[in-house]
């Protein structure tokens, strides 16, 4: 093995499998949503999706100056694609909560006012032996 095909295999190896360091990159991000990954929790500090695409930069950089590498590609527009899916799909998610609760709201309703509709003559016979209060 070649000390280039040696290095590339280290860089895979770092962003997913086993890395020499430790956990790589994907085993430490799994679970991590994008929402969590744009999340700027520390003020003026760099957020996860940026720290990524700042490793990602590099290491495309580094396999692109090294010869005898085959060329890696990153596809950027993929990914992009990939966020705005996931963000339609969180906006269709909240679309449809907000229909189901309003329709869920809509159904109680409807019930209680069922209820008092089937309980109309009772209520009448309570209200009419109400005693009215007489003003002195």
């Amino acid at each position: 093995m070649s000390e280039a095909a040696r290095i590339a295999d280290q860089l895979r190896r770092a962003f997913d499998g086993e890395a020499w360091h430790g956990d790589s990159v994907f085993e430490i991000l799994q679970g991590i949503r994008a929402a969590q990954a744009a999340a700027r929790p520390i003020k003026n500090g760099h957020t996860i999706w940026e720290l990524l695409l700042h490793i990602a930069a590099w290491d495309g950089a580094v396999l692109r100056r090294m010869g005898g590498v085959a060329d890696v590609r990153y596809d950027w527009q993929w990914l992009n694609r990939l966020m705005a899916a996931i963000s339609l799909i969180r906006g269709v998610g909240l679309a449809l909560g907000s229909i189901l609760a309003i329709a869920a709201a809509l159904t109680v309703a409807n019930v209680v006012r069922l209820a008092l509709e089937s309980r109309k003559d009772e209520l009448w016979m309570i209200h009419c032996q109400i005693p009215q209060k007489i003003d002195d």
